[in-house]
């Protein structure tokens, strides 16, 4: 969507006007686009509010971790990834 002044609040009021609770959030901007990256709690009613707008989806697997604030904990977590799986972001 375009970047701009209050996407993450046009954002964010679609998903809570659709009941949608958001567990986990990535977004930034770059030039002229806006980028959300969500984890929620209902993805099909995730998938029917970007249509109201007009922003382009996509959807992909994730894997969440919740890590304790301590030293070295990303390098515990990363350990446990499975041989082979490749990590497009962080």
């Amino acid at each position: 969507m375009k970047n701009k002044v209050g996407a993450l609040s046009e954002v964010s009021s679609a998903l809570s006007d659709a009941k949608v609770n958001i567990k986990a959030i990535c977004a930034y901007g770059m030039g002229n686009k806006a980028y959300f990256m969500l984890i929620t709690n209902n993805n099909a009613k995730t998938r029917r509010v970007p249509a109201k707008l007009k922003a382009k989806t996509g959807e992909d697997d994730v894997i969440a971790v919740e890590m304790p604030n301590r030293v070295g904990q990303l390098k515990k977590a990363a350990s446990t990834v499975p041989y082979g799986f490749q990590l497009f972001l962080i």
